[in-house]
């Protein structure tokens, strides 16, 4: 990878490590009594690929949009995010990339969101996060998405990362929340529960309150018992 590229995203998938990267431009240093500084700037990112575990790098695509996120479905193929929600595959190891599906329509949206980061169980089955939007899931590899109950349809709590642990269960973190898409309960996990509805994302609780707990979406839950015939106080 050339030494103007500033590393944004690492992908590896056991054939392959992807790089996405901004392709930067560096000023000329600037000396101040014992120290230096140079400063640059990035306004596009580019894919790079390496077949053997980063000894030589090839630069395979420039994000025409930006991007923010890559990840490998499958063993061959590289799927890129850019920040307006437009998908790019590319197969052959991601040196070919062509259009993809728009995982959020933009004209709804405001100009905070932002697609940042995918994910992949395998060659189908993917997530997409997006600040102040929710989360997406794809199941023919990136063409077609459609959103899942989430927290994270607030500006800020979708910042951060996403990770696929399989074609049920995912993991999307910002710095107020980390989501974790949970599977339908059964009664005799959850007796006290009636069983849930499709699978979605839910977050932790953010604190413990006597008497009950505050969620991470800031809503406080309280329990009420009766003693007596009377409310406990």
């Amino acid at each position: 990878m050339p030494a103007e590229a500033w590393a944004l995203r690492i992908a590896p998938d056991g054939r392959h490590v992807a790089i996405l990267a901004w392709e930067m431009t560096w000023g000329a240093p600037v000396r101040d009594g014992a120290s230096c500084s140079v400063a640059g700037s990035a306004s596009r990112t580019s894919v790079f690929v390496s077949a053997d575990a980063g000894r030589t790098w090839q630069r395979t695509w420039r994000c025409p949009r930006g991007c923010l996120s890559i990840a490998w479905a499958g063993s061959n193929r590289l799927v890129a995010g850019a920040v307006d929600g437009q998908i790019y595959v590319g197969d052959d190891g991601g040196r070919r990339f062509r259009p993809g599906g728009r995982v959020f329509p933009t004209p709804l949206t405001s100009e905070l969101s932002m697609l940042q980061a995918v994910g992949f169980a395998d060659a189908k089955r993917g997530w997409a996060s997006v600040n102040g939007v929710g989360i997406f899931r794809t199941d023919d590899g990136g063409y077609e998405w459609m959103p899942e109950n989430s927290p994270q349809g607030a500006y800020q709590l979708a910042i951060g990362d996403l990770t696929v642990v399989d074609r049920e269960r995912a993991v999307s973190g910002g710095p107020w929340v980390v989501a974790a898409r949970m599977l339908p309960s059964t009664p005799a996990v959850v007796p006290a529960r009636p069983a849930l509805g499709p699978p979605s994302f839910t977050s932790d609780v953010l604190a413990r309150v006597p008497g009950g707990y505050v969620d991470r979406s800031g809503v406080l839950h309280v329990v009420r018992r009766a003693v007596g015939g009377r409310a406990a106080r």
